[in-house]
């Protein structure tokens, strides 16, 4: 169960159903992470952009950025990371 509500496209305004749109582009859908994050559309879009970079335009080999998200989510407890698979592990 979530400990947010999932935002719903159709209850947001323009500006948010903009950046909804813009997830589920760059993405192939929203998750619900990001479901839970659009209930302030600005931040879901700053930690998109964030997380954008994080994995798809640092110049770090696949298996090194694997290896930091491991390590970092271990750290936080992070249970997320470890129900998906990062890419190059």
């Amino acid at each position: 169960m979530a400990r947010v509500p999932f935002a719903d496209r159709n209850n947001m305004d323009s500006e948010g159903q903009a950046i909804w749109d813009e997830i589920d582009q760059s993405r192939g859908g929203v998750a619900r992470n990001y479901a839970a994050l659009l209930n302030n559309p600005v931040a879901a879009k700053n930690f998109a952009t964030l997380g954008g970079y994080a994995r798809f335009d640092t110049p770090l080999d696949p298996r090194v950025k694997a290896l930091a998200i491991l390590t970092a989510a271990r750290e936080a407890c992070g249970h997320y990371v470890w129900t998906v698979k990062p890419e190059g592990s």
